[in-house]
């Protein structure tokens, strides 16, 4: 099989019966180009392991415990991913690996440190070491490619992760990490998405998070997910577009700049104090747990449709929904399709995904009086959730 160029082997189930033996002396074609080989059996490569043509390496849930030794000159390799290594405690030195732009670690329970040589891909633009949940050092992780993204949640032993190189754009973290973080965060001007997700094997959980992520003047996508004693949101930056929170249980204050372009989904944040609901619903799209539609939205009906009377130009709208089932994650769309009854008679039908139901909605005809209104109500709403926030801090 000299000539073989790609080469995939699969395992349809996860049963522990691997039964694929690879001989000692078996040797990979040195013109591969692309290795996939889930559950790969043996514990390390073939000793003439030298694949200096492959780009992409694929060996997800092996049993690899080391891949090689000293440096290999794989200078063509772009993509690699090495997901569910039970028993990797290493990686190799990649000084070599020049060309590298993804680099996937996820699951790898037993890594301890990630090497140094990373640091110096400059290519690098994919970077994931999820749930790794031995890991301590990330060194130095200076020259990483402009715009590139970094993922590491779930790594709950993790502390010395502050020399991260300022390129980067998308960062995932877990909370653990929040504190060590926060020295060095006003030097991330390439950032523009942060995910922040509470580590469950993390007893001394968050919170609060820190003030300076306000001087991210870059960043304009968040996610703080499953944080349960975060009980306060701080100012964040004006450049924000979209702000989810998720599962963070004790969530009661937010403190949002007026902007009408801000998206905010907040969803299981049941304790939402009513200054900070009302701040949240002067956003552009704002997702909020609750039963009913706010008294604001003056035309109000049971059901996916309503009728008014009126001659608008711009109006906002407001739909209590029920999930069918539990299916994970939603990310619904809704449409609002308006149809002329009568002369100044309208009426708005509200449609949306399959898995949800429209229990209730509701119209608010925006005039300019209401327009001045709803400015003066943000204003009165995030002076209340600002003073609500310090007493929390101050207790």
């Amino acid at each position: 099989m000299s000539n073989l160029r790609f080469h995939k082997v699969y395992k349809s189930k996860y049963d522990g019966e691997d039964i694929l033996r690879i001989p000692e002396e078996t040797e990979f074609p040195s013109g591969l180009r692309l290795l996939h080989w889930k559950v790969y059996p043996s514990k390390c490569l073939p000793l003439g392991f030298c694949l200096n043509n492959l780009v992409e390496l694929k060996m997800r849930h092996s049993h690899l415990e080391k891949l090689w030794e000293g440096t290999q000159a794989l200078a063509n390799l772009k993509r690699m991913d090495l997901s569910w290594y039970f028993n990797l405690k290493e990686i190799p030195d990649f000084s070599n690996t020049t060309m590298l732009e993804s680099l996937v670690l996820c699951g790898c329970k037993n890594l301890v440190e990630i090497h140094s040589s990373v640091g110096s891909l400059r290519k690098l633009e994919f970077f994931q070491m999820c749930f790794c949940s031995k890991l301590q050092v990330v060194l130095a992780l200076f020259n990483l490619a402009p715009l590139a993204y970094v993922g590491v949640e779930g790594c709950s032993q993790l502390r010395n992760f502050s020399d991260i190189s300022t390129n980067i754009r998308t960062l995932s973290i877990a909370d653990t990490m929040l504190e060590e973080l926060s020295k060095s965060v006003r030097h991330w001007s390439a950032l523009q998405s942060l995910a922040l997700y509470g580590d469950s094997a993390n007893i001394k959980r968050i919170e609060r998070v820190p003030d300076c992520f306000k001087e991210l003047h870059g960043l304009v996508w968040i996610c703080v997910a499953g944080c349960p004693k975060l009980a306060s949101l701080p100012e964040l930056p004006a450049s924000l577009k979209t702000l989810i929170v998720k599962s963070c249980k004790s969530l009661k204050t937010v403190s949002l700049d007026f902007d009408s372009e801000l998206s905010c989904n907040i969803t299981n944040c049941f304790k939402l104090g009513r200054e900070a609901r009302r701040v949240i619903q002067q956003s552009l799209r704002a997702c909020l747990p609750g039963r009913k539609i706010p008294a604001k939205f003056d035309h109000r009906t049971i059901g996916n449709s309503l009728t008014v009377r009126s001659d608008f130009r711009e109006f906002w709208f407001c739909v209590v929904v029920s999930r069918k089932q539990y299916i994970g994650e939603l990310n619904p769309e809704f449409f609002c399709r308006i149809r002329l009854e009568q002369e100044n008679e309208n009426m708005f039908e509200f449609i949306t995904c399959q898995e949800l139901d429209i229990i209730a909605c509701g119209v608010q005809i925006m005039t300019e009086e209401s327009e001045r209104r709803r400015m003066i109500e943000f204003d009165e709403a995030s002076k209340a959730s600002q003073d609500s926030r310090k007493r929390l801090i101050c207790d």
